[in-house]
């Protein structure tokens, strides 16, 4: 993780203790859950877990200042970016799981095989894979 010492604005959840969201370089990033909370002197660090990887969020409860001061490294943020969905689901429809796809598609397989065409040979069928036994 990165050492920075911005500062960015932040949007608190409901109970105007924990935090929701928080603006920084120019984009909006949401806070999926609070990893952690430890208070340091006059400040609260928060770890806080995003689609990008963890950051670390410090309030100053004196003068009501929030910093960002760790942020995820560009590997760590390219690695989360594979888990983020990358289009909004049309009207009406939900964003189902990888898992949940794999095993509707397994299903599918299942109830409708695809039609393969059987190659008559000389001696008959032949595998067309192969196995390893030890």
């Amino acid at each position: 993780m990165a050492n920075t010492t911005e500062h960015v604005r932040v949007t608190l959840a409901s109970d105007n203790f924990y935090p929701q969201a928080f603006r920084w370089a120019g984009r909006s990033i949401r806070v999926l859950f609070v990893e952690g909370m430890r208070t340091v002197g006059a400040e609260r660090l928060f770890r806080v877990r995003t689609t990008e990887g963890a950051y670390e969020l410090a309030l100053h409860t004196v003068t009501q200042v929030w910093t960002l001061r760790r942020q995820p490294s560009w590997l760590a943020r390219a690695l989360n970016q594979g888990d983020v969905a990358r289009y909004q689901p049309a009207p009406g429809r939900s964003r189902i799981s990888r898992a949940a796809a794999r095993a509707q598609a397994h299903a599918q397989m299942r109830a409708h095989p695809p039609a393969r065409p059987v190659e008559q040979k000389d001696g008959g069928e032949h595998a067309s894979g192969f196995a390893l036994v030890r």
